[in-house]
Formats: structure tokens, sequence, C-alpha cells
């Protein structure tokens, strides 16, 4: 590196995604600490939802959405963007959804619900404490595959972390599911 800033934020940028990935489950938990067993409060039935062009509107942007988050993902490797903003799209894709009633925030997380939430973070360690017991550096990443993959489990994780964050919900369903 030719110049020392960005070798220092280089090194740490994935600890900082790290530790923004756990303030964003701290936050989660305080949420549901505070509404105990009462579940999340229901979100308002839009009168629009039915509209066609409500469906199109979706049809168009949460797959934008998520081709955008993944554009950033990779433009992080060499400018800005990376795991947070495009977990922050893909959230944006998620309130999208709840807001029109296609998903809606249930009281109890699945499966699905509970290793997205915590993926980024096991990834990121797993592959981190892999490396400790290989004789290398502790959360030392092996190659480019490792950080895609890293960073790949936190954008999920930050996306659904702020999903449920906005549902005040512990999970989420699809419309009509049980």
């Amino acid at each position: 590196m030719g110049n020392p800033v960005t070798a220092v934020l280089l090194i740490f940028r994935g600890y900082d995604t790290l530790l923004e990935l756990v303030v964003l489950m701290v936050a989660l938990l305080g949420v549901r600490a505070i509404q105990g067993e009462a579940g999340p409060p229901p979100l308002p039935t839009p009168a629009h939802a039915g509209l066609p062009l409500v469906g199109a509107m979706l049809s168009a942007l949460v797959p934008l959405a998520v081709l955008v988050a993944g554009y950033l993902l990779h433009a992080g490797g060499h400018s800005p963007g990376g795991a947070f903003q495009g977990g922050a799209v893909l959230a944006a894709g998620g309130v999208l959804l709840l807001l029109t009633g296609r998903l809606q925030p249930h009281a109890d997380p699945d499966a699905v619900d509970r290793i997205g939430l915590v993926l980024g973070v096991l990834v990121f360690s797993g592959i981190g404490l892999s490396m400790l017991a290989l004789g290398g550096q502790l959360l030392a990443m092996p190659g480019a595959w490792a950080i895609y993959l890293v960073e790949t489990a936190m954008m999920l994780s930050i996306g659904l972390t702020l999903v449920l964050l906005f549902g005040a919900a512990a999970g989420l369903r699809l419309r009509g599911m049980p």
C-alpha cells in the first residue's frame, strides 16, 4: 500500500463491519426484550397492496435492490461499498415487502431467521478461528474467496437484522404462511 491510512482502513474494515453487525443484533435483542411476550405490533393493512401497480413496482424494485446490493458488495473490495451498504439496500427491499404486506412480522423466528441472523458472525469467526488453528493469525483471511464469503454472509445478516428491526419482529413469514 502506498498510503498508510488506506492500509490501516483495509486491515480493520472487516472488524468494523463485524462490530456493526453485533451492535445491530444487540439492538434487535433490546427490542425483543422490551416487547416481551407481546410480539411485534401489527403493521397496518395497506389499502393499496392489491393494486396491480404495486405488484409491478415490487417486481422491479426488489430484484433491483438485490442487484445493487451485490454490486455494492463487489465494489467494496476496491472502492466505497461493502457488506453494510449492501445489507442496507437488501433491507430496503425487505421493508418494501413489509409495507406492502408481502412479508408479515412474526413473533417466533424459524430456523431460517435464526441462521440468517448469526450467519455473518459465524462465518467470519469460523474462518478466522480456523486460520488460528492452522498456525496463522487470529481472524486472518486466507484469500479473496474467504473475504467474499464473509462479506456475503455479513450482508445477508445485516439486511435481515435491519428488516426485523423495522418490523419489530423476531421473524418474518410470507403472506399466508403460518
